[in-house]
């Protein structure tokens, strides 16, 4: 509005600078034209001028017919007047002597011109003499026009090497004396026979043309500018003669807008308004405070503010609010109003005080915002902070929160409380075969049964996948723990209904207790973690309390795994092998390969106890893929010392058997290491095949087609389904040593050993028998058409110069068999295991 008004008032100053620029415009453009022409007509003259003085010599050479030069180095005889008589002659004194005619004294000068001015001459003609007199295009055309007498000179402007020239050509005519040269070319007086041309450079004519147009340039500028001064004061007097009027319109102008923006600004606010005089009474309200709180202007003008209150809001924060207002004149905080119909909100709540500046009284406004979505999301997001999203159950912050709380309430009142932490059994078979889906509704209905074993008080918590921790306070004995986890282990254990199925699960529950255990949430969950694991390692569907043994067993387990790692850098792992027999003729056919460490410090690491850390670690992976090279590499050696066929057995963990890089690491070893069809053979245990049959089924198909022949370890001791079992690609039932063992001295075990062996046999497989050590186990076995023998009857692991001599003693004599069950014998130079 402002600029439409200043435009208004300088419309006349501004209209006449517009005239007087466009005429000072249209004044530069037509002196710069004619000034550019000007300068074009002078460079026509000087072409023209040096042209006539050109013409001027040609006609007084032609006047005398030539000049006779003397013929030097330099200066030849003309090649093309050779038809002219006379053209060379010698003198009295014998010098030799060359006519130049005139053309070709006029080219000479035109050169020596040109190479000192810069004006390059030129003769030419349709018909010529001399090949470089030759037309090109442009002056073709001209001659043509000449002969056809359109016109008798012409010039034109155009570029020569990147330069302005000016070319400028002009008809020459046969006239007397131009016979003796030309006649030969068949002119006659009065025609037109050619043409004499320039070529005038530009480059100084267009900088005169620029520095005119610098200056026409500059001097209209001034001339513009002094004008535009003129205009602009005359303009500003006019606009001083208006200004007072036009100050008096704006500030009417404002001060309606200012009152109907703060009407607008009042009833249209999206925030409910109220107005209160000094009594607290109100005044008015805008249409967004009748909409939130059901009220009308009229229910409540002249009322109290305290109606609108709840009784929901504490006395001290009115306090502090009438105490603001009346030290800084605004405050503003959260107020719980109540609505027309009864209804209590809270709401985000700003009031300023208006001072008595013009008698007029003071007063209030109050500005509401209705925060209940707002209250109902921050306690949503604070659940969600502190709840498992799952299951509901607190989450792990929220855990150590409370139970950090739950500590010191325990101090002051010295009473005990215990921390359960608890592990799922067998969760992840539920996961893997039945889906994500299953498993996360499986998982919340162990959370209901977990919150239905303790009270109110207590803490329950889910700290991930199938982690829970029960915090139980104010107990008065640890054996109270104890029945709780009892009633936990019960309670995890009934049957679930899911997905059409009926699942059953168990638990693992470690127990420590304050303050006998631990002081600090730290190490109650710490120790309670180690507890745990000792319950699974006692076999699962049990409770275990903490002990100091446990927590250092916990330390070495940690150590225990940083030092595998270390071993495997430093080599400082190796391989034994146990030899496999036949049951027939006890022949060798097979070793397999057993992992061994013996460490620096802790001296021989038995398998049992670093293997399991491994698989749980992931580290039986990398320490898998040595052990599958170094067995494949010995039997590259190992097979040359044997009169038959040797195979390598090697063992397969669960982990290495789920691994995708599985197939790919195997295919690369046997052709690294040329491993033919039926030399290698892997042991695989019933359970590692039964965490993920329909994926195990695939790899171990993968495996078959590579040659790869398959065993199952320890049969009868894991988690047997023959239904799968059917579908391996296998080879070879191992019968585990729990039950070969007891043959002899237990009945059931030996029903076990002939059903299995019996078993293998109908499903076309054959049968290894572990642990044989008596000569009545060897006999029942062999009685009982067991195929396979293995164990410290014949041999115990041998080490790798132990096990050659073992083949080399066995090729020098096949039909013996060794009954000992001692390493192979040594000689005094032999270096043993």
């Amino acid at each position: 509005m402002r600029l439409t008004r200043w435009l208004k008032q300088f419309r006349l100053a501004l209209t006449l600078l517009s005239v007087w620029s466009l005429l000072l415009m249209a004044s530069y453009l037509w002196n710069t034209d004619t000034i550019r022409e000007q300068i074009i007509q002078q460079a026509y003259a000087e072409a023209r001028a040096n042209l006539n003085k050109d013409i001027t010599f040609r006609r007084w050479g032609t006047s005398h017919g030539g000049v006779y030069v003397p013929v030097t180095e330099t200066q030849k005889s003309v090649p093309w007047l050779k038809h002219v008589p006379g053209r060379d002659v010698v003198t009295t004194d014998g010098r030799e002597l060359t006519l130049l005619n005139p053309a070709s004294m006029l080219r000479q000068m035109m050169d020596t011109y040109a190479e000192e001015y810069g004006i390059r001459g030129r003769i030419t003609g349709l018909k010529y003499l001399n090949p470089g007199n030759k037309p090109d295009k442009w002056e073709t055309e001209q001659l043509e026009a000449f002969t056809r007498g359109e016109r008798k000179e012409i010039w034109s402007i155009t570029d020569i090497d990147n330069a302005p020239y000016l070319r400028y050509l002009r008809a020459m005519y046969m006239e007397p004396g131009c016979e003796k040269c030309h006649g030969i070319l068949g002119y006659k007086n009065g025609d037109m026979r050619g043409a004499t041309g320039l070529n005038l450079p530009l480059t100084s004519y267009y900088e005169m043309i620029q520095i005119a147009e610098k200056n026409l340039f500059l001097t209209h500028s001034i001339i513009w500018s002094i004008g535009s001064v003129v205009i602009f004061l005359f303009g500003y007097l006019v606009y001083v003669s208006n200004a007072e009027r036009v100050r008096c319109e704006d500030e009417k102008e404002q001060a309606a807008k200012v009152l109907r923006m703060y009407a607008n600004a009042f009833e249209n606010s999206g925030d409910a308004i109220l107005i209160a005089d000094s009594d607290n009474r109100i005044l008015n309200i805008n249409t967004a405070f009748a909409r939130l709180t059901g009220y009308e202007l009229a229910e409540l003008k002249g009322e109290e503010t305290s109606k609108l209150s709840s009784g929901s809001t504490s006395a001290q924060t009115y306090e502090a609010m009438w105490r603001d207002l009346g030290e800084n004149g605004f405050w503003h905080g959260e107020l719980w109003n109540r609505k027309k119909n009864g209804d209590t909100h809270p709401t985000w709540t700003s009031i300023t005080r208006i001072p008595d500046e013009q008698h007029l009284g003071s007063f209030y406004i109050a500005s509401y915002t209705d925060i209940t979505d707002q209250k109902a999301a921050q306690e949503k997001i604070s659940h969600l902070a502190h709840h498992d999203l799952l299951t509901g159950l607190f989450n792990r912050y929220s855990l150590e929160e409370r139970l950090e709380q739950t500590l010191l309430n325990s101090k002051r009142s010295q009473r005990s409380l215990a921390v359960l932490f608890i592990d799922l059994d067998r969760f992840k078979n539920i996961n893997d075969s039945l889906g994500h889906q299953v498993g996360d509704q499986f998982l919340i209905q162990v959370a209901e049964r977990l919150k239905s074993c303790v009270r109110e008080e207590d803490i329950v918590a889910r700290i991930g996948g199938d982690e829970f921790v029960l915090v139980l306070t104010n107990l008065h004995e640890g054996v109270e723990a104890s029945i709780i986890a009892e009633k936990v282990l019960d309670e995890v254990s009934k049957p679930y209904r899911l997905a059409n199925k009926v699942l059953e699960s168990s638990a693992s529950i470690g127990i420590c207790l304050f303050p006998d255990d631990a002081s600090t949430v730290e190490s109650l969950l710490k120790n309670a973690d180690v507890s745990m694991y000792q319950a699974k390692a006692k076999g699962r569907d049990n409770y275990q309390f903490f002990s100091p043994a446990m927590s250092i067993a916990a330390h070495e387990r940690l150590e225990l795994e940083q030092d595998m790692r270390v071993a495997l850098e430093q080599g400082l792992f190796e391989l034994y092998y146990q030899p496999q027999f036949y049951a027939s003729d006890q022949s060798l056919f097979s070793v397999e390969a057993l992992i061994r460490w013996n460490d620096s410090v802790r001296g021989f690491v038995p398998p049992d106890k670093f293997i399991p850390i491994a698989e749980e670690t992931g580290f039986i992976l990398p320490l898998g893929n040595w052990i599958l090279d170094q067995a494949c590499k010995q039997l590259v050696e190992i097979r040359k010392l044997s009169p038959h066929k040797i195979k390598m057995a090697v063992n397969l963990s669960a982990k290495q058997l789920q691994s995708f890089e599985l197939v790919p690491q195997v295919k690369k070893v046997i052709e690294k290491y040329q491993i033919e069809p039926g030399e290698l053979e892997f042991e695989i245990t019933e359970t590692a095949a039964m965490q993920d049959p329909e994926f195990a089924v695939q790899q171990l198909n993968a495996l078959n087609k590579l040659g790869i022949l398959l065993a199952i370890d320890d049969f009868g001791t894991g988690y047997s389904s023959l239904a799968y079992l059917k579908r391996l690609p296998i080879h070879t039932l191992k019968l585990d040593r729990a039950f070969v063992g007891d043959i002899g001295s237990d009945v059931g075990d030996e029903e076990i050993c002939m059903a299995s062996i019996s078993l293998a046999h109908n499903l076309g497989l054959k049968v290894v028998a572990e642990g044989v050590e008596t000569m009545d186990q060897l006999n029942f076995l062999i009685s009982h058409e067991c195929d396979y023998l293995q164990g410290f009857l014949f041999n115990r692991p041998l080490c790798v110069p132990d096990l050659k001599r073992l083949l080399i003693q066995k090729a020098e004599s096949l039909a013996s068999a060794s009954e000992q069950g001692s390493c192979v014998e040594k000689s005094e130079d032999d270096e043993g295991c």
